[in-house]
């Protein structure tokens, strides 16, 4: 049986203030790099047989510390990013609120029949 881990990425900066990043590419704080590692550590004695990440840095950057830990390669692929988010990318939660009521609303309640402007729809 094959087991699939899905981890998050660490804290950016962007998260803190509540902006969207969709593929915008804002670092680790150091409070997401040490998330990373605190990860790391507590995921270190399962067995993994690869790594793969999204090669925005954010998610590779916390895929390093786990790589790191593990003696194991990281596989980047671009399909593995977060959605595009059009519009919204680099805006502040509040200001999208305000700016697509009706969009931002739809999305939160079905994303499968409503996404940001500009952005990627969901399969």
């Amino acid at each position: 049986m094959t087991t699939l881990y899905l981890i998050r990425h660490g804290e950016t900066p962007w998260n803190v203030v509540g902006r969207y990043q969709g593929q915008l590419d804002p670092p680790l704080t150091e409070n997401g790099a040490r998330q990373a590692q605190a990860t790391a550590e507590a995921l270190s004695a399962i067995k993994f047989d690869a790594i793969y990440s999204s090669d925005l840095a954010r998610a590779k950057l916390t895929a390093d510390a786990l790589a790191d830990k593990l003696g194991l390669p990281i596989h980047l692929d671009e399909r593995l990013r977060e959605i595009h988010q059009g519009e919204w990318q680099g805006v502040l939660i509040g200001d999208i609120r305000t700016g697509w009521p009706d969009a931002i609303t739809g999305w939160e309640n079905d994303p499968w029949q409503h996404y940001p402007p500009g952005g990627e729809t969901l399969p």
